[in-house]
C-alpha cells in the first residue's frame, strides 16, 4: 500500500500516512501525537483555515480608474475617479450560514479516543463556539456550537487541553465565526486535564468564587495555541 512511514517523535511507533492533506491533520494511532509533516503542508492549511479571510481581503483591494476628458484647448487631464458611496457595499460573508443546534460542531480526532466526561455551560450574553485544543500538539480536538443560555454534555480524549471559546450573536460559519462582532477569549493558559476518571464542568459564566480567570485573545491565535 502506498504513502509514507512516519515515526512518532513522541512514542517511537512507526504510522502509515497515505498522503498529507490540507484538510487534515496526521496523528499517531498509538499514542495520539501530532506526526511530523512537510512545512508546505502546513502553509497550505494555514490557507485553507483562513482562505475566506484571504478572499475577503482581495475583494476589497480596488483600483482606481483613470479617465481622459477632453478641454477647451483639446488638452487631457487624468481624472480618479470613484464609484458613488451608495454602489459600494462590503460582502455578506453571513450570507448562507444558519445558526447551529447546541452540541458537538465538529470532531478533528478519531471519536472512540472520547472517554472522559466535558459539560459547558454558556452564559445568555450570546452564542458560544468552544474548541479544545490540545497542550501536546497545539491544535484542536473537538469544538462546539452552544446557543445563549444553553449547556452540553459530551465527552473529551485523556491528557492536558487548553479551551478557548469566541462570543457573538450571527453565526458566520468556522472561518469567520461570529464575523466583526466576534470577541475570542481562553482561560490564561489554564489547562484542563481529563483522566478515565476525570472529567471538568466549565461555566461560561461570571462566578464569585470562580477558579478561572479569562481574557481576550487575537483572532489570529483562536485555532492554535
Amino acid at each position: 500500500m502506498s504513502g509514507h512511514e512516519i515515526r512518532c517523535p513522541n512514542c517511537n511507533t512507526i504510522n502509515r500516512v497515505p498522503r498529507y492533506r490540507a484538510s487534515r491533520i496526521p496523528w499517531c494511532a498509538n499514542c495520539h501525537f501530532k506526526l511530523p509533516e512537510p512545512w508546505t503542508t502546513r502553509v497550505l492549511r494555514l490557507v485553507y483555515w483562513y482562505r475566506r479571510e484571504i478572499m475577503l481581503a482581495a475583494a476589497v483591494i480596488t483600483v482606481p480608474t483613470i479617465v481622459f476628458g477632453p478641454t477647451l484647448f483639446a488638452e487631457h487631464q487624468l481624472t480618479s475617479v470613484s464609484p458613488p458611496s451608495d454602489l459600494v457595499k462590503a460582502p455578506d460573508t453571513c450570507a448562507g450560514h444558519s445558526q447551529p443546534d447546541t452540541g458537538l460542531y465538529q470532531l478533528y480526532i478519531d471519536g472512540s479516543e472520547l472517554v472522559a466526561p466535558l459539560a459547558v455551560h454558556a452564559n445568555s450574553d450570546g452564542n458560544y463556539f468552544v474548541l479544545l485544543i490540545s497542550l501536546a500538539s497545539g491544535m484542536p480536538v473537538e469544538s462546539f456550537f452552544i446557543r445563549a443560555g444553553q449547556s452540553i454534555e459530551y465527552r473529551a480524549p485523556l491528557g492536558s487541553f487548553v479551551l478557548k471559546y469566541a462570543k457573538g450573536g450571527r453565526w458566520c460559519g468556522a472561518d469567520q465565526l461570529f464575523g466583526p462582532e466576534t470577541v475570542t477569549s481562553d482561560f490564561r493558559k489554564q489547562t484542563l486535564v481529563f483522566g478515565e476518571t476525570r472529567g471538568h464542568e466549565v461555566w461560561l459564566i461570571p462566578q464569585a468564587s470562580g477558579n478561572l480567570r479569562t481574557r481576550e485573545i487575537p483572532r489570529e491565535q483562536f485555532w492554535h495555541l
